[in-house]
């Protein structure tokens, strides 16, 4: 390579390489017009990816592919700090092996990057593949340090995801940054197992003023979670966030949801979820209710996902014409949206009719999960405490009120004043 690139993509990976060819040819083909090189960093891999992962990238870069082949499986952040020690270009762009590159990846994202300076990094709009759902535009704080992909499986057509917003976190499924800024902070830290590296890095960067943002022109196709063992060590590495980062995280899923008409919700256990104000609800349903017919329905719950009446409307529908499999598809499609007790008890009972097994064992699964959750309410309560004891620090009195009517609703007899 005789030019030095304006940017540097590196992939780790390890087997799935059917995966990473996909990836490959769809950077080939939609990263055109600008200077890049690609580094793919192979975790000793036992599959195709050992024996033709280097003379499929040449055929598709040329001297703009380097493979670096490990005797040891090094995991994500030892893996990509590797290959950004290697890389020679301005900018870094981070990119997992599971994404399917849909548009233009690099000009919309350096654009943004060079033009707002307060800006750490920038990533893509991330779909989940043939659905046109939206996987990841953002990492919002509901409290503490949990952290949720703020209106994940959201349509793309709803206007809040190209709202241009500002966050604390990022993922790094494609991640755009500076390389001098990210070895300013000694790239990612490598005590994570596969999981957090990404909030870590951004927590450490937004010490320094800087926050994240996403390019919604700019669309990437994510299948996600399809490393191995992708999740298998979340709970030491949400413990190790916790020690190292729980005071550089501020709430603000309430903030980010209000700014954009809704409400934030929370479960007897504590998790996050989205609601209409009454009156946007209201609206929705006056406006079906004036013509009743199933298609409609349908089309204004692809639009608007957190119209709750909508969904009872068509769950109604498919029991009274006893059609229990799409009774069990809008169930499904209700609690990722609502993920209440009464939601999934529906599901389980419908479940239990389709026959359904492996839907069974997840819910069983979350069930003991819940169960042991639940089962220590001191805790629970504490952690809203301390929760909301931090969102009257940060000035969150929006918050505040949330926490202080999940105490009074499930602890009526418990003095929730801080």
């Amino acid at each position: 390579m005789t030019d030095t690139p304006l940017i540097s993509v590196i992939i780790p990976v390890f087997n799935n390489w059917s995966l990473t060819q996909k990836c490959l040819t769809s950077l080939h083909t939609h990263a055109q017009n600008i200077s890049f090189e690609v580094i793919v960093v192979d975790n000793n891999s036992t599959d195709g990816t050992a024996t033709d992962a280097n003379d499929f990238g040449l055929s598709l870069f040329g001297d703009r592919f380097v493979l670096l082949r490990q005797n040891e499986n090094l995991g994500f952040a030892k893996a990509t700090n590797l290959g950004a020690r290697t890389a020679k270009g301005r900018y870094l762009y981070l990119l997992n092996n599971d994404t399917i590159i849909i548009t233009d990846p690099f000009s919309a994202v350096i654009r943004k990057l060079q033009n707002q300076p307060e800006l750490g990094a920038v990533g893509p709009l991330l779909l989940y593949p043939d659905s046109n759902r939206v996987q990841h535009l953002g990492i919002a704080i509901a409290h503490g340090i949990k952290s949720i992909h703020l209106y994940h499986l959201f349509p793309a057509s709803n206007p809040v995801v190209t709202q241009d917003r500002n966050f604390q976190a990022i993922t790094m499924a494609a991640f755009c940054v500076e390389k001098k800024l990210y070895d300013s902070v000694d790239g990612l830290f490598e005590g994570y197992v596969n999981g957090m590296e990404d909030i870590d890095f951004c927590a450490r960067l937004g010490q320094q003023g800087l926050s994240f943002s996403i390019a919604p022109e700019s669309v990437v196709e994510h299948i996600a979670g399809q490393s191995l063992g992708r999740f298998a060590q979340d709970a030491k590495n949400s413990r190790l966030l916790a020690s190292r980062c729980s005071r550089l995280l501020n709430p603000d899923m309430n903030l980010l949801a209000e700014a954009d008409g809704y409400q934030m919700r929370l479960t007897p256990w504590l998790d996050p979820y989205l609601v209409l104000p009454p009156e946007h609800e209201q609206d929705l349903t006056g406006r079906w209710q004036a013509q009743s017919d199933l298609d409609t329905l349908v089309e204004m719950l692809n639009a608007e996902p957190c119209w709750e009446y909508g969904w009872d409307m068509l769950i109604k529908y498919h029991r009274d014409n006893s059609d229990l499999p799409s009774e069990l598809s809008s169930l499904v499609q209700k609690s990722a949206f609502f993920p209440t007790p009464q939601t999934f008890a529906r599901l389980k009972e419908v479940a239990v009719k389709c026959g359904d097994e492996s839907r069974l064992l997840m819910l069983t699964d979350q069930d003991s999960k819940l169960e042991k959750v639940l089962g220590r309410p001191s805790i629970l309560c504490a952690q809203a405490k301390s929760a909301m004891s931090r969102a009257k620090v940060a000035g969150n009195e929006s918050l505040c009120r949330i926490i202080s009517s999940w105490i009074t609703e499930n602890f009526p007899n418990n003095d929730n004043s801080i």
